[in-house]
C-alpha cells in the first residue's frame, strides 16, 4: 500500500475509535502545524475557534511541552479557561492527548469519545496509529509532492466535515 493509502487507513482507524472526534496537529513548527486534521462536531469546533480556546487549552499546552500520553482528567486542575468543561458541555466526555517528538519534529493529537473512557488497549492502538501517521507525514521535497498535496487537501476535507 502506498503512503497515501496508509494515511487514509490510519485516519479511518482513528476516526472509528473516537466517537466524539479527534484533532491531530502534525509537524508543529513554533505554534503552527504543517497539517491539521480534525473531526470534532461543528458546534464544538465553532465554539473552540470563536473563543480562541487553542490559546488556553491545557491539552495543547501539555502536548507542546511533553511526550507520551495523558488523560484529560489529569489536566483539569490546570484549566483556568475551563476548556475541558466546555468540551463536556458539547458531548465530549472522555479524551486523551498524545505527543511525539521524533524525526526532528513534534506532533500533537487529541482523541475523544462521547460514551466510554478509552481502555489501555485503546490508548496503545490509537497512539501507535498516531505515531505511524507522524512518521508517514514527515514530507519534504519533490519526492513527497503528491503526498504533501494529498495531505493539504485532506486537511481541508476533514476539518470541514469528513467524519
Amino acid at each position: 500500500m502506498d503512503d497515501i493509502g496508509q494515511v487514509r487507513v490510519i485516519l479511518a482507524e482513528i476516526n472509528d475509535a473516537c466517537s466524539a472526534g479527534f484533532a491531530v496537529a502534525l509537524h508543529v513548527s513554533f505554534s503552527t502545524p504543517k497539517f491539521l486534521f480534525q473531526t470534532y462536531r461543528p458546534d464544538w469546533a465553532k465554539v473552540y475557534s470563536e473563543k480562541g480556546l487553542v490559546m488556553h487549552d491545557p491539552t495543547v499546552k501539555w502536548g507542546l511541552q511533553n511526550e507520551g500520553i495523558i488523560d484529560w482528567s489529569e489536566l483539569e486542575g490546570d484549566d483556568p479557561a475551563n476548556v475541558i468543561g466546555l468540551a463536556r458541555e458539547h458531548g465530549i466526555e472522555h479524551g486523551f492527548t498524545a505527543s511525539v517528538n521524533d524525526v526532528g519534529t513534534r506532533s500533537v493529537g487529541s482523541f475523544a469519545r462521547t460514551d466510554t473512557p478509552f481502555s489501555e488497549e485503546d490508548l496503545r492502538a490509537i497512539n501507535d496509529s498516531f505515531v505511524r501517521l507522524h512518521g508517514l507525514t514527515n514530507v519534504d521535497g519533490a519526492d513527497d509532492k503528491a503526498l504533501a498535496e494529498f495531505l493539504k487537501n485532506l486537511s481541508v476535507e476533514l476539518t470541514h466535515g469528513w467524519a
